[in-house]
């Protein structure tokens, strides 16, 4: 366009540079929203099929790699933080997050009552408060299998109002001829019904641990849960809030 007057004419050109962002979008984000679901995924397997930290370090040295390889396609400055940019470092540590979660877990899920004592407000919380909140119940044991379980692992109870053995009979006058037989059965009877104490008192301690094993493994599936949510929310929000504007306003 002219800008000058007279003889003389000044043309200025203006030049609106605008980056097409599908090669970007195929290369770059597509992959980034990829590795972080699947980092995500790791909360869903149980912890005991034992792959949950392979899967995280899996997805963490993925994307490490990953990121080594698309060093030269992100623009160099350092003078302003790309939009891609910004959202590598947000997936890098992501991943590095749901790991450390996952070792957490793993920690808790493979607690046992004679290492570790569960407090009251974890029972709280984690058992009576967020089971509610994301619609999880306790695995309970069958009634009749309880109670048959009761019976055989309580407390052994023995009564010592009768003796056995111990003075005449009506049915026996020769009482007395038996009355050295059971004076000598009466050793072996206590200390077998002590033995069968001992043995009681074994499996009443194992059902008691048991109990506490159960408890501490729940408590693991219930933060799996929460940190499924929590980190799928994250990722959405932060994935929309930083490319819904340069991708659907612009």
């Amino acid at each position: 366009k002219r800008v000058a007057p007279g003889n003389q004419v000044r043309v200025l050109f203006e030049f609106v540079i605008k980056r097409k962002p599908l090669f970007y979008i195929i290369n770059l984000i597509i992959p980034c929203i990829l590795t972080s679901s699947l980092s995500i995924m790791v909360f869903y397997l149980p912890s005991d099929c034992g792959e949950k930290i392979g899967l995280s370090m899996a997805v963490l040295l993925a994307m490490t790699v990953f990121l080594s390889l698309i060093a030269d396609i992100i623009p160099s400055t350092s003078l302003y933080v790309p939009l891609i940019g910004k959202y590598l470092v947000f997936t890098m540590i992501f991943v590095t997050m749901t790991t450390v979660a996952t070792v957490v877990i793993l920690n808790v899920h493979h607690r046992t009552a004679s290492t570790h004592e569960m407090p009251e407000w974890i029972r709280f919380v984690f058992i009576d408060v967020l089971p509610k909140i994301l619609r999880m119940e306790k695995e309970e044991e069958d009634k009749d299998f309880a109670a048959t379980d009761k019976v055989r692992n309580g407390d052994l109870r023995v009564s010592t109002d009768r003796s056995i053995g111990w003075g005449e009979s009506e049915n026996h006058p020769s009482g007395r001829g038996e009355h050295g037989s059971s004076s000598k059965l009466g050793p072996v009877i206590g200390q077998a019904v002590e033995n069968l104490k001992t043995v009681s008192n074994f499996f009443k301690t194992g059902d008691e641990d048991s109990e506490v094993n159960d408890e501490w493994q729940f408590v693991a599936s219930v933060i799996d849960k929460l940190c499924l949510w929590l980190f799928f929310i994250v990722c959405v929000l932060v994935t929309l809030g930083l490319f819904f504007q340069p991708m659907f306003l612009s």
